[in-house]
């Protein structure tokens, strides 16, 4: 069995780091025939592991190394699939609301990818000012290699139809946070899975 762990992008269930498949009667066979009171077993706190039963199988969610090493120890041969990060970088990056994981950058392309809020309280206009949106457009459409904008056109905005902007790089996120930076909400960057493989850190400064 090949027990390489396959990297996740988000946390289970919001909260668990690893996932182990295994056969649900094959788990449930030797689990019975293990003596807890023996000091390794003993040790191990099940109410720390989410057990789901699904078509046969059953799932384990879970967090700590602890426990991922102790069912890759005793049930190794039962194990069809683990899921989790794959590096103590994955795991920092995965705890963070402003990373999201992916396989991609946006549409291939975007590092960053910019949220802006209807309205600031700090701020005299709000996003539906015709001369923000304006500057927005302006820029999207005079540095297309650098900008691509989402719900710009639309003639209302409301809470859940607000202007989102992908950036190419820091520099560019740089030149809007220029124009607009009081009604942007959030900033999301991408990491990508093979940049996480190799350990690559692209604007580790502006995290």
């Amino acid at each position: 069995m090949n027990l390489k762990i396959k990297p996740i992008t988000k946390l289970f269930y919001y909260y668990y780091d690893y996932k182990i498949v295994m056969d649900a009667n094959s788990f449930n066979d030797m689990r019975e025939g293990f003596d807890f009171f023996d000091s390794e077993h003993s040790q191990i706190n099940t109410m720390r592991v989410k057990t789901v039963y699904n078509n046969g199988k059953v799932n384990l969610y879970f967090n700590g190394k602890d426990l991922l090493n102790y069912y890759t120890k005793y049930y190794k041969e039962l194990i069809q699939s683990i899921s989790g990060p794959i590096n103590d970088y994955h795991h920092s990056l995965i705890l963070k609301s402003n990373i999201e994981i992916k396989k991609t950058l946006y549409y291939k392309k975007y590092r960053y990818k910019v949220k802006f809020s209807k309205n600031n309280k700090n701020s005299s206009s709000s996003i539906g000012d015709t001369n923000l949106i304006t500057k927005l457009r302006d820029m999207i459409r005079t540095n297309p290699q650098d900008y691509l904008g989402t719900n710009l056109y639309e003639q209302r905005f409301s809470y859940y139809l607000t202007p989102v902007v992908y950036v190419t790089d820091k520099q560019s996120l740089m030149m809007l946070e220029l124009i607009a930076k009081e009604h942007i909400s959030q900033r999301i960057k991408v990491i990508t899975i093979k940049e996480i493989e190799s350990n690559e850190r692209p604007d580790e400064e502006t995290n």
